[in-house]
């Protein structure tokens, strides 16, 4: 039988087999107190959120020793009945349970950041592989001392296993079956660690809803793909797709791809830029305003109400510069839609009935968080698509009326619009700049790209048909004043 032993040198272990999770499973958010009432036996969050909803048997833990029994959980989720002298100290009316609490759920984790960001319970089929004394290039320019790295893979075939990915999934985190891949870098000192994961989806199911704000849609979210790039806080996240040299040919870097050690190779490239926090593929049905409104986005001045397909891609510390518009690190939200008869309001652009949409949309925002009020700079683009409903009226300088069939919108909330054709500078190459496509992110990539100028405030093409007067004509769709055109018309 062939045995070859073809080492490289930064393999220390490379191990494949069968994991059944036996680690807790922990929630605990961040910066939220609890609010004790009815005699201490009642509790809920102050941000309003909800908790998990599988509790039978867990502990409320506060302060890391003081533990109290959880009795039930309410329907919505947003109460727990606990024995409030099943701690140390009695709960009592009134008491804020503030700074550390968490909630033991399970002993089920096989996975897990020691943050508890990111873990993985249940049972997997597993591929792993640990390299040391590597050097990782970083997109702050900084080198990782070898002698302190370690790189981990991790390729899994799993079956109806929890993910759970803090501030992303929600408190009862997803069912997945599939394909994933994670990878770590260990970098630092033992006295200041650093860790760096990325999780990626490949060919799943899923079942379950992402955090509340996740995507900044509201609804009922169905996911189908879901890639989470993390860095220790504060802390400039890693660029996958350029942190690697493995075969020591600096003219190309290599990308980790944890599916090439699976018995059965399969493609799960890790090759995430700096700037992508999240990306997430799935479908969307809306909740928001009242219950016949259905609002899913809302994005400035734009609002989609309805179902859709989309593909949601959110970018941190993103430098925008167009000669005009100078913001060190901004946050940049891309969204790709496919609809089917969905709702689109523009204030000040479509007539208050909004539009009805089916086909290809892509929007773009980006905020700037460095003033005292954030600056938001929305963009959205009409790809192939059909379109019935009107236009505002004062979007023609006379009476009419107007049917679209395309429509493009370049708005800022204060200040200069945004020109989004030399905004960004994503490859570092200042020689070009780069388009923010939306399109690209679809399971069958599309173009849909916004490279809408400063100057670009409305794009519209349709018909116009006139119903105003003027100086004796009827059926006037245009008036400058000297000039009056009556009747109907196509128009771009």
């Amino acid at each position: 039988r062939s045995l070859p032993i073809d080492f490289t040198s930064d393999m220390a272990v490379r191990a494949k087999g069968s994991v059944e999770g036996t680690g807790t499973r922990i929630f605990a958010p961040s910066d939220v107190d609890l609010n004790v009432t009815n005699s201490g036996t009642t509790v809920t969050r102050s941000d309003g959120a909800t908790f998990p909803t599988d509790l039978q048997g867990a502990q409320l833990i506060v302060d890391g020793s003081e533990r109290y029994d959880i009795l039930s959980v309410n329907s919505v989720a947003d109460t727990l009945t606990v024995d409030n002298s099943s701690g140390g100290t009695a709960l009592s009316d009134g008491t804020i349970i503030s700074g550390e609490w968490q909630i033991e759920l399970g002993n089920d984790v096989f996975l897990g950041t020691d943050s508890g960001d990111f873990y993985l319970s249940g049972r997997t089929q597993f591929a792993y592989t640990k390299r040391d004394g590597l050097i990782v290039q970083r997109s702050d320019a900084s080198l990782t001392d070898p002698a302190q790295t370690t790189l981990t893979t991790l390729a899994l075939t799993v079956d109806n296993v929890g993910l759970h990915v803090k501030d992303v999934t929600s408190p009862d985190g997803l069912i997945v079956s599939g394909e994933l891949a994670v990878a770590k870098v260990e970098a630092g000192t033992p006295s200041t660690p650093e860790t760096y994961t990325a999780f990626h989806m490949g060919n799943v199911s899923v079942s379950g809803e992402l955090a509340s704000g996740a995507v900044n849609l509201t609804g009922q979210v169905a996911l189908n793909a879901l890639d989470v790039n993390k860095a220790p806080t504060g802390t400039t996240r890693l660029d996958w797709s350029k942190a690697f040299d493995f075969d020591s040919n600096p003219v190309t870097e290599d990308i980790v791809d944890p599916g090439a050690d699976l018995p059965t190779p399969r493609a799960l490239p890790i090759d995430f830029t700096s700037d992508m926090a999240l990306r997430v593929k799935g479908s969307i049905e809306g909740t928001g305003g009242t219950t016949s409104d259905k609002i899913f986005l809302e994005a400035g001045d734009v609002t989609l109400s309805g179902s859709a397909q989309f593909a949601y891609t959110k970018r941190e510390e993103v430098v925008v510069n167009d000669g005009t518009t100078n913001i060190s690190a901004a946050t940049l939200s891309t969204m790709a839609l496919t609809v089917d008869n969905v709702n689109l309001k523009v204030t000040g652009v479509t007539a208050s009935g909004g539009l009805s949409v089916s086909g290809e949309l892509a929007l773009a925002k980006v905020v700037d968080n460095s003033t005292g009020s954030p600056v938001t700079y929305t963009a959205f683009h009409m790809g192939n698509v059909s379109v019935t409903g009107a236009i505002s009226d004062n979007t023609f300088e006379g009476s009419a009326t107007i049917s679209l069939n395309a429509l493009d919108v370049n708005k800022a909330s204060s200040g200069p619009r945004l020109d989004w054709s030399k905004a960004f500078d994503f490859d570092s190459d200042p020689a070009t700049k780069d388009i923010v496509d939306p399109g690209a992110d679809l399971p069958t990539p599309r173009s849909l790209p916004i490279d809408f100028t400063s100057d670009m405030a409305v794009r519209a093409k349709g018909s116009v048909e006139g119903k105003g007067t003027k100086n004796g004509l009827t059926n006037v769709f245009l008036d400058t004043g000297s000039v009056q055109i009556t009747g109907s018309a196509q128009f771009a």
